[in-house]
């Protein structure tokens, strides 16, 4: 994914490393990507779950995406998740959970490109 240099790093390493301070983070060609969809999303996307290491995705229930650093998990609802969503698969983004029950603070997007046969794939929580 190459990187236009006028791009804004629209993430800090704070929100995208791991919360248990072993200090993974985004994937590069990954934190690139997401730049380049907030930039055309043209709204902060709040990210609620970046990198976690294979302990921390453990004691979440996680299952692995996480863990690669090329997952990310965006709190976003109503016209504004569809937004992420239409632009997200404008950027090839292939693999995608949604969360849109409950609390509307709470709700989420899974964007990730982890290699796997599954794909193209949507789930929900």
């Amino acid at each position: 994914y190459p990187l236009a240099t006028s791009l804004k790093n629209y993430f800090t390493s704070e929100e995208v490393c791991c919360p248990c301070g072993c200090g993974l983070v985004w994937e590069e060609n990954f934190h690139m990507l997401m730049n380049m969809i907030r930039h055309d999303v043209g709204g902060a996307m709040k990210v609620s779950s970046g990198a976690r290491c294979e302990v921390y995705d453990h004691l979440k229930g996680g299952k692995g995406p996480h863990t690669t650093g090329k997952a990310g998990d965006f709190l976003c609802s109503g016209h504004f998740a569809h937004r992420v969503l239409s632009v997200a698969l404008h950027h090839g983004i292939s693999w995608i959970g949604i969360s849109q029950k409950g609390s509307h603070n709470m709700r989420f997007i899974q964007l990730d490109i982890v290699d796997s046969d599954m794909r193209p794939w949507v789930w929900s929580y």
